[in-house]
């Protein structure tokens, strides 16, 4: 099934708790975006009960303005996660995003 139908079908402990990693798909044209990243990361780990390990990643094959990836990077620092700016249509950095989520779930599930 897709997320959002579980989404909306589950409770959110029964429906984080599924997760071994999550990716943020940052869209740095929403006005709140710093706020909504964080509830989400805390949601994510009020319900499973401990941090899980998280990437950002941005879609540079949309024009970014004047400063909106150094903001994109200090929301990145804030979180305490990696950012990954990538190009979907090329595929830039795609696998160097999702190889480092899944190192990361590796180390920890190894640990």
């Amino acid at each position: 099934p897709w997320v959002w139908e579980l989404y909306n079908a589950l409770e959110p402990k029964d429906y984080f708790r599924r997760f071994a990693g999550v990716i943020l798909c940052a869209d740095p044209t929403r006005e709140h975006l710093p706020s909504n990243l964080s509830n989400l990361i805390d949601s994510v780990n009020i319900h499973v009960g401990h941090p899980l390990p998280a990437i950002i990643i941005v879609d540079r094959s949309i024009k970014l303005v004047k400063g909106q990836t150094d903001a994109l990077r200090k929301i990145a620092e804030d979180l305490g996660l990696p950012i990954f700016f990538i190009r979907l249509n090329t595929g830039e950095n795609i696998e160097k995003a999702f190889k480092s989520l899944a190192d990361e779930i590796f180390l920890k599930e190894t640990s």
